[in-house]
């Protein structure tokens, strides 16, 4: 799938298309605990999917991944209505002003602990580890600082399927990891 952004512009499409949908038949024949619906705009396309696996006597999950200044609009409504978040920055990060995604990300965390959701913190987490062995500092902090934030998960993606460091990369992840949640700076946002 490929994504055309134009900043300022939201077009009516469909954001589940036919091939989602036999996606999900196989998700159902599969029996998966989870389910992702990326580019969701409002809680229209969670209940539409919780419906599907519902009639299809499946239990999975629904995690919502909030990439769109629409879902930003209506983070409340898709919060109450989904099992789960996730904040795909990358994509974030192109339809808004960057120096915003770092607002949103905190905003979206502190909002899921509210409500006692799950949220998954994703995106360029250790970016550079793609080609480097080290993460930079910059990296670590931002890592550190969801994790000390309160989201439950963060999520590494390029760095695992593409780059030549995926063992270092998980490695490095998980001990900035255990150091936020035993740090005693842990600052669950109020």
């Amino acid at each position: 799938r490929r994504t055309l952004h134009i900043p300022g512009k939201s077009f009516n499409l469909p954001v589940l298309r036919e091939k989602d949908w036999k996606d999900l038949e196989f998700a159902v024949r599969m029996d998966v605990d989870y389910v992702g619906i990326s580019f969701v705009r409002t809680e229209k396309e969670i209940l539409e999917v919780k419906e599907f696996l519902r009639d299809n006597a499946c239990n999975a999950k629904v995690i919502a991944k909030i990439e769109t200044p629409e879902a930003l609009k209506n983070i409340d409504r898709i919060i109450k209505h989904t099992d789960a978040v996730m904040i795909a920055r990358g994509d974030m990060g192109v339809v808004l002003p960057l120096e915003t995604v770092p607002i949103h990300q905190y905003s979206i965390i502190k909002k899921c602990k509210e409500a006692g959701r799950f949220v998954i913190t994703a995106t360029e987490m250790l970016e550079s580890m793609k080609n480097r062995p080290l993460p930079t500092r910059a990296e670590v902090n931002d890592v550190f600082s969801v994790v000390a934030a309160g989201t439950d998960a963060v999520m590494l993606s390029g760095e695992t399927t593409e780059g030549n460091y995926p063992i270092e990369s998980i490695s490095f992840m998980r001990r900035i990891v255990e150091h936020a949640e035993n740090s005693p700076h842990r600052i669950i946002i109020s």
